[in-house]
């Protein structure tokens, strides 16, 4: 059997009524609410809310039955509507708020889901959900730098009641739970800074080194400059000294012979020593080169290797960085959510209507439409309710499902210009 997902639910209750009642709606208020807490089939259901709250808006009863048999399928949203109108009309029904604390709760509204786990407690102070969820908020407040300060009223349900909540198994399990949770990231977390004070050291000393070897760098750059000019200007006297020519002897006997070409000139043995001197520096320099080219490529190594470690530093830094950053969302993946007990049972949360009873004097699911398509334009109006909402991500999973679901259907073409319409949101 194909099960009914929820949205119908949220679509039926919705839609404005008909102008005419559908066979199996109640006519007065006394039969819906009796179809609600009996009807095995939550199409009946639904149609028997929907027609009885336009015309007894402000049922205390017909709301609470309603919202204690979604509770019971696990069909949080529609359970959500009825508890957002119940704590209007009775700010006392605990059930309603332990409601509102589970949904704030789940998405990561501590403060008010703290403050509303409060208010539910004063009822329903038994209930194991409640318990729970005061017992990990309550860690979660004691340990959040900056928290919000507790309302006047949540103070005074603390100071009535707290020594009785503290004193249940659910709430001191989820407190112990959650003060571990957050000891341990403390813990976690001063040994990630202390690393990151020593990853931040270490950069600097390595960026110190490197800013050094570059001055070195460049002063031995610059007694290489000043050998090679020294050298050259010796290399240029020797050349000079070996290159001189003394002028020719004329022959005076044969006036119409060419003169004579100079002749090479005869080192003096001053001139030898001077030569020798030359060549004896220019060793010396060609030597000092060879040191100094040495003594550069041993700097430019070295900064090469500074180099890598600065890389090897920065990644460093940033997985720490992500790994502080990750704590939060760690302690997060700490927290159990659960829908509110109905009479002791907690039924999970689920997005379906379930195809066997959930439990003793549950019902079964009634069975799937005919046209597997409906699903699809269910499912187009529920993701259009999200968007409405402005729960863009959660619908956008939802379209995305439909369309590969039915690939070919109009509610695929539908959801597809959907997608576009917030693929910016």
């Amino acid at each position: 059997m194909i099960r009914i997902l929820w949205c119908s639910v949220v679509v039926a209750v919705l839609a404005p009524p008909a102008d005419a009642q559908p066979a199996s709606a109640p006519g007065d208020l006394t039969k819906a609410i009796e179809i609600i807490r009996t009807s095995q089939t939550p199409a009946d259901i639904t149609d028997a809310y929907r027609v009885a709250r336009e015309k007894s808006p402000d049922s205390i009863e017909l709301h609470r039955t309603y919202m204690i048999r979604m509770l019971k399928y696990g069909v949080i949203v529609p359970a959500q509507g009825a508890a957002e109108r119940l704590v209007a009309l009775d700010p006392t029904d605990g059930l309603a708020w332990a409601v509102k604390a589970y949904v704030d709760g789940k998405a990561g509204r501590f403060p008010q889901a703290l403050e509303h786990a409060f208010q539910a407690a004063k009822s329903q102070g038994e209930n194991p959900s409640v318990l729970t969820a005061l017992g990990q908020l309550t860690a979660w407040h004691e340990n959040t730098p900056k928290c919000p300060e507790l309302s006047a009223e949540a103070k005074a349900i603390l100071a009535a009641h707290g020594a009785k909540l503290k004193a249940r198994a659910p709430f001191a399990a989820a407190y112990a739970a959650l003060t571990k949770a957050y000891a341990d990231a403390g813990e976690r977390r001063k040994t990630l800074e202390a690393r990151l004070d020593d990853v931040h050291k270490d950069m600097k000393a390595a960026d110190a080194d490197y800013r050094a070897l570059g001055g070195q760098v460049d002063n031995a750059n610059r007694q290489i400059a000043t050998v090679n000019r020294h050298e050259a200007g010796t290399r240029q006297a020797l050349y000079n000294l070996l290159h001189q020519t003394d002028a020719p002897s004329y022959n005076s006997g044969n006036p119409g012979s060419p003169p004579p070409a100079p002749r090479p000139h005869v080192l003096t043995p001053e001139e030898q020593a001077l030569r020798d001197s030359y060549q004896r520096s220019i060793q010396t320099d060609e030597a000092s080169l060879r040191d100094l080219g040495v003594q550069r490529e041993g700097f430019e190594r070295r900064r090469a290797e500074l180099r890598a470690k600065a890389k090897k530093l920065t990644d460093e830094q940033a997985k720490v960085n992500a790994d502080l950053t990750g704590i939060a969302a760690g302690i997060n993946k700490c927290f159990r959510w659960d829908p509110p007990a109905v009479d002791g049972v907690v039924t999970p949360a689920r997005d379906f209507f379930p195809t066997t009873p959930t439990g003793p004097g549950d019902p079964a699911a009634s069975s799937a439409p005919a046209d597997l398509l409906d699903l699809g334009e269910r499912d187009l109006k529920l993701a259009q309710l999200h968007i409405d909402n402005g729960k863009f991500d959660v619908a956008r999973a939802k379209l995305e499902r439909l369309i590969a679901r039915f690939p070919d259907s109009p509610a695929a073409r539908k959801a597809r210009a959907l997608l576009e319409a917030i693929k910016d949101k």
